[in-house]
């Protein structure tokens, strides 16, 4: 595969490992819950810088008003 260097950082194109799970595990509930929460809290954040900084206009808004 080939490497390609990128902001100093080299990214190697290999092929993803696959791996099985263990038949008992089992998933934490309360961490999964918790780490959705600020997932959502982040994106919603994002979204309201975006539309500060673009003035109530998404990107894709503004971009084809240039056209």
């Amino acid at each position: 595969m080939s490497n390609i260097v990128l902001n100093d950082l080299s990214y190697n194109f290999e092929p993803l490992k696959l791996f099985q799970p263990e038949p008992d595990y089992r998933v934490n509930e309360k961490e999964l819950k918790k780490s959705k929460e600020k997932s959502r809290a982040l994106i919603e954040k994002i979204r309201r810088n975006q539309k500060e900084v673009v003035g109530g206009n998404s990107c894709v808004e503004r971009s084809q008003d240039k056209n």
